[in-house]
């Protein structure tokens, strides 16, 4: 082992001056004096087995706290947390049975092997060793003192610890033992012998109340003063006291062996109101300091319902009210905060509204109109041939867009103005339609399944040889068809004229090679006579006779039977037989008849025998051109 020694008081405090930053960190706290007034312990640097420049007590207590060797904030502190008291200690108990104790060799410094152990304070003559001078640092040993007491070693009492160092002792050797002892330096100063001399210096863990490090200087009134002759822990001690109450101070007053445990000054009421919002709080003892735990004290006044700075007042002056809220923005106006029911409420002002389409920031975020509630759904109708837009709000009015509106109905069998009828109003109908001409007869134009068709008329037939314009091409009989080699003429199909005596048919004359039925269609009527219904018929009662018939002298046939003239000179009248050609009477002689021989005006004279019978064949040829003429006709 290797000695360190100071040559004097110079040295150690230059040692210090070297620590200072290190120092300067450290509480201010009483410190220990040397006889001589050297503040101990000097801090050597190279301490054996270590090269910190904390100083080896230092590390020491650093590594004995669990922290690492240069660590700088151990709260032990080599210098201000040294102390040379208490100098006896006793041992725990647990239910009557003491307890053990642990001494760990930690530093070796001096040149001396020395022996470390204790004695009874009653009997400091007795000593027990517990680390010889064979052991050497990180060894520890434990001592069971309910074993030391029922063996009798141990009286029960304080006990105090010794070093044994051979300095002058018989034997001369480096060992200092019971069997040979040099000098004795005890924890109880006054037992050594050398004055007031310090030989050993004492430290209380922080982390362990019951855990002490012993520090020694080895050599009689002398040596380096740096307490690392030998350095060890003893852990298993309580500090020797008069029992108190137990107040919090981080000590032991009852002398239980326990620090702060249940200590009368703690568990009152604490704080500075229990009015509003505040509430008391209890005192605990935290790290041998009185904490007031629980407390609510005064806050600024809040709109909560609460009287937060505890004066007795609630929501009184509570922040924030007074203030002007809301926004000017749009539609909106600043009103104040007023605090209404624990809440801060905007009075006064004009708050936003839903945005609607009326060209206006009704929800005041500064845009007119966006994204108006009525803006945005279906508009028009669905009916018919409309498609349902959507409203859009355009200069602050809602405009159907999109979709497809009504129009004007027209005939396509769709509901064009989604009025939910179809083709109703009769849409592109009311004109008249077909044609009048001829047969045919004119309609009205109608709506009907989407198309326009013509109702009510008459249209064209296959033209016929009636007389009449059939297909209506405004030509009567125009080409109309008639059988074999006849030819429709005047509404009849008529034969060729023949060779002969009668050519033609009664009633009728051969004209352009073709029988024709006598009719003042054919033929001019005379004077004083008018063609209706295709006879000659007198303009007025007697003279002439019927239109298109002879004079009373020549009895010639009219083309057109009409009533014949009467002479008045003859009180027997004679008339034109009714019918086709009828022929007028000679008033002068009653028996003499006009006979039609196809259509020519000749005059037969009859004898008197034959005048009834002649009268009878007139007759029955006039009914037989009547019957025929009737028959054109009505195929007319």
């Amino acid at each position: 082992m290797r000695i360190f020694r100071l040559a004097s008081s110079r040295v150690a405090l230059a040692t210090l001056g070297a620590l200072g930053s290190y120092l300067v960190a450290i509480p201010a706290h009483a410190v220990i004096e040397q006889t001589d007034g050297l503040v101990v312990p000097i801090q050597v640097a190279n301490c054996p087995g270590s090269a910190n420049p904390v100083g080896c007590i230092q590390v020491g207590l650093n590594t004995g706290e669990g922290l690492p060797a240069t660590s700088t904030t151990n709260p032990l502190n080599a210098i201000f947390s040294a102390a040379t008291s208490p100098e006896v200690f006793s041992i725990p108990q647990t239910n009557g049975v003491y307890g053990s104790i642990t001494v760990l060799d930690m530093i070796e410094g001096a040149g001396y092997e020395n022996t470390f152990g204790w004695y009874n304070v009653t009997a400091p003559a007795q000593l027990y060793p517990i680390t010889p001078c064979a052991d050497e640092p990180n060894s520890s040993r434990t001592v069971n003192f309910q074993t030391e007491f029922m063996a009798g070693r141990y009286l029960g009492g304080f006990i105090g610890f010794f070093l044994i160092t051979p300095e002058g002792a018989p034997v001369g050797n480096n060992c200092g033992a019971v069997n040979n002892v040099g000098h004795i330096y005890y924890t109880e100063r006054a037992r050594n012998g050398d004055g007031n001399y310090v030989h050993y210096l004492l430290y209380q863990s922080k982390v362990n109340p019951l855990a002490y490090y012993f520090g020694f200087e080895d050599l009689y009134r002398g040596g380096d003063n740096d307490f690392e002759d030998m350095f060890l822990k003893v852990t298993g001690l309580l500090a020797p006291c008069t029992p108190s109450a137990e107040i919090c101070d981080g000590q032991d007053n009852n002398c239980d062996g326990l620090v702060d445990n249940s200590a009368v000054d703690s568990g009152g009421t604490c704080g500075a109101s229990n009015v509003g919002a505040c509430s008391f709080g209890t005192l605990n003892c935290q790290n041998g300091a009185l904490v007031c735990v629980g407390a609510v004290g005064p806050t600024a006044e809040q709109c909560n319902g609460l009287d937060d700075n505890c004066n007795g007042m609630v929501d009184d002056s509570p922040a924030g009210a007074g203030l002007a809220c809301g926004s000017d923005v749009g539609e909106c106006s600043f009103g104040v905060n007023q605090c209404v029911g624990g809440a801060l409420v905007c009075v006064g002002g004009k708050g936003p509204k839903l945005e609607v389409c009326n060209n206006v920031d009704d929800d005041c975020n500064g845009v007119n109109d966006d994204s108006p509630i009525d803006s945005g759904g279906p508009c028009g109708s669905n009916v018919g041939a409309c498609q349902p837009g959507i409203f859009a709000c355009v200069n602050g009015m809602n405009m159907c867009t999109g979709g497809m509106p009504g129009t004007m109905e027209v005939c396509n069998a769709i509901d064009d103005d989604c009025n939910g009828a179809i083709d109703d109003g009769n849409p592109g109908g009311g004109a008249a339609c077909g044609s009048d001409v001829g047969t045919c007869k004119a309609g009205v134009e109608y709506c009907l399944g989407g198309q326009i068709t013509c109702i009510g008329s008459l249209g064209p037939t296959e033209e016929i040889c009636d007389g009449l314009d059939n297909d209506c091409d405004g030509t009567a009989d125009q080409l109309a068809p008639c059988p074999g080699d006849t030819k429709c003429i005047s509404g009849s199909c008529a034969e060729k004229c023949k060779a002969g005596e009668f050519p033609c048919p009664g009633g009728q004359l051969c004209k352009d090679g073709y029988c024709i039925v006598v009719s003042c269609d054919n033929v001019m009527c005379p004077m004083g006579t008018s063609c209706l219904q295709g006879m000659c018929i007198p303009d007025a009662s007697g003279g002439a006779g019927g239109t298109g018939g002879g004079s009373s002298t020549s009895g010639t046939g009219g083309a057109s039977g009409g009533m014949g003239g009467m002479n008045s000179s003859n009180s027997s009248s004679s008339s034109g037989v009714a019918g086709e050609g009828g022929n007028g009477i000679n008033n002068n002689d009653a028996d003499t008849w006009g006979l039609p021989t196809g259509g020519g005006g000749c005059t037969c004279s009859i004898g008197e025998s034959d005048h009834r019978s002649s009268i009878a064949a007139i007759f029955a040829m006039g009914a037989l051109v009547l019957g025929y003429r009737r028959r054109n006709r009505r195929s007319a």
